[in-house]
């Protein structure tokens, strides 16, 4: 069984959700730390992914782990004059063997050369409002339910489109 990996552009998905950006107002370790905890519950919820990858551009001995995200998370510091974006690729060519691969970010870049190594490609935005919490709860909830048959969708849909006028 392929394990799925999510590999993370840490830089652009804090400056692209709201609620991460407004940590940056202390400093970049504040909105990390957010960054990694929201990683954390994600992970927690979802059993469909093993390993996340977070990716931050840094400089050699300047940057280094503020906060230890925890199991199944790992942060990487690019080296000084490697960006993010070549090392997210790089880990693709890497793990894309072993791993199904997909990659949270919304740099162009990233997201054109990142699926042209067949990589999945999720938006910063897709990524944070993903349902995670009382995920397990809804998934036991619609379980209980029974699943209509094509007649009654049809008859629901037909009904729908008389009340809103749609033809």
């Amino acid at each position: 069984m392929t394990e799925n990996i999510i590999i993370l552009d840490g830089y652009n998905v804090i400056h692209r959700i709201p609620e991460l950006q407004q940590f940056l107002n202390k400093d970049l370790a504040t909105a990390r730390t957010q960054l990694f905890r929201f990683c954390s519950s994600w992970l927690a919820t979802r059993r469909d992914f093993g390993l996340f990858y977070i990716v931050f551009d840094g400089q050699s001995g300047v940057v280094g782990n503020d906060y230890q995200p925890g199991t199944g998370i790992r942060t990487i510091y690019t080296n000084t004059g490697e960006t993010a974006d070549t090392r997210i690729l790089t880990m693709i060519d890497e793990l894309s063997a072993t791993a199904a691969i997909t990659v949270v970010s919304d740099d162009n870049f990233v997201k054109t050369h990142s699926r042209a190594r067949e990589a999945t490609i999720m938006s910063a935005s897709n990524f944070f409002t993903t349902p995670t919490a009382n995920r397990s709860a809804r998934q036991q909830r619609h379980s209980n339910e029974k699943n209509l048959t094509p007649k009654q969708i049809k008859d629901i849909n037909a009904s729908l489109k008389n009340e809103w006028n749609i033809e």
